[in-house]
């Protein structure tokens, strides 16, 4: 087992620990990926989000994710750059399956023909038992500025049907998209 800490609304992050998750995540992922800096403090305000905080010495990983009891939705995920493709990301993975237990996980990836880089997460999310469903999916815009991302859902341990894919997209919609659809 990993040594890790969740974090949510009533086992807040202390400043300084956010401060280096925050780095972290704006480093890992494009500004139309990801909330601004109030927005992504302000997630830890809702009882439903939660974050899972590697740190064996400094931060190492965090994977933030949000509870909605039937489903689990894996927001973001980033890997401190000096323990990528050393099985961090794999274990932090396996943690928030014994975390959640049976229930079904899902994420938002790029398409893997976007990029060598995208193809390669598809492989690592693949290898680590989730698979690529077939459904049209577009997150919506994450600021003002911002514009939709047609990005694909992937789901552990199985493919979703319509009906569930349905479901889970209006359920990510109206809660971590603040009700925006694209």
């Amino acid at each position: 087992m990993m040594d890790v800490t969740i974090y949510d609304h009533e086992n807040m992050i202390d400043v300084e620990l956010f401060e280096q998750v925050w780095q972290l995540l704006e480093c890992s992922f494009p500004s139309d990926e990801r909330w601004d800096y109030s927005g992504f403090l302000a997630e830890y305000e809702n009882e439903q989000f939660r974050s899972m905080v590697y740190c064996p010495d400094k931060l190492g990983g965090v994977l933030n994710f949000w509870d909605f009891g039937t489903f689990v939705y894996v927001e973001h995920f980033a890997v401190a750059p000096q323990l990528r493709g050393k099985g961090t990301g794999a274990a932090m993975m396996e943690e928030l399956r014994r975390y959640v237990g049976a229930r079904t996980l899902v994420l938002e990836a790029e398409p893997p023909e976007d990029s060598p880089i995208a193809a390669r997460r598809i492989g690592f999310y693949n290898r680590i038992g989730y698979v690529q469903n077939p459904y049209e999916y577009i997150q919506p815009a994450m600021g003002e500025d911002e514009q939709p991302i047609p990005l694909v859902i992937m789901s552990s341990p199985s493919l979703l049907t319509e009906a569930e894919f349905v479901t889970i997209r209006e359920t990510m919609y109206e809660h971590v998209y603040h009700g925006h659809r694209p």
